[in-house]
């Protein structure tokens, strides 16, 4: 029994200390490849030092902080995917149409074109998500939520895209009904 207890505790203190090293890592780590991936390096490593240093959340700062030290090697990072978080149902809708118009500004050229801001949505958006799964805290989500439709709305306008309103209901697609007779095409 002790033998376990042993085992358990080797092992929580060794996957804090891999989740540190990222983070001190992170702290550090100067940002390469092109301008888009150096300020995204920058967005997660705030994000990394804000769940570390004040929210004491070391699973998530670990996280931001392997995202942020891919970044820095020169890696392009995705937004985070949705199915990956324990997101509350009501906010899905939300935050995958949020997410649709990241993505689409990201492969239309707004790594390239304005990579601050780009970065910089991006952060946010990974913010939101983190902090929406966490559900606890509406002072954080609403900061990041609102921070990132202000920037993503900066971002569209500087790419030359009439941007949606952020409450603006997404149409359903009209259903069709189609009848053949039997083995007709």
């Amino acid at each position: 029994m002790i033998n376990l207890k042993l085992v358990g505790i080797v092992a929580a203190i060794g996957l804090l200390a891999g989740c540190t090293s990222n983070i001190e890592k992170l702290r550090t780590a100067e940002g390469t490849g092109s301008p888009f991936t150096r300020a995204l390096t920058e967005e997660y490593r705030q994000l990394t030092i804000f769940e570390a240093d004040e929210m004491f959340d070391w699973t998530d700062a670990g996280y931001f902080a392997r995202k942020g030290l891919a970044a820095a090697g020169g890696e392009v990072v995705l937004p985070e995917e949705l199915g990956a978080w324990n997101l509350p149902d009501d906010k899905i809708d939300e935050l995958g149409t949020a997410r649709s118009r990241l993505v689409s500004l990201l492969d239309n050229g707004a790594r390239d074109r304005v990579p601050e801001l780009a970065a910089r949505a991006q952060g946010r958006f990974d913010c939101w998500v983190e902090q929406q799964e966490e559900n606890h805290q509406p002072d954080h989500i609403a900061a990041c939520k609102d921070e990132f439709f202000k920037t993503l709305g900066d971002l569209e306008a500087a790419m030359g895209e009439q941007p949606m309103a952020a409450t603006e209901p997404m149409m359903a697609p009209e259903t069709y009904l189609v009848l053949f007779d039997f083995d007709k095409s």
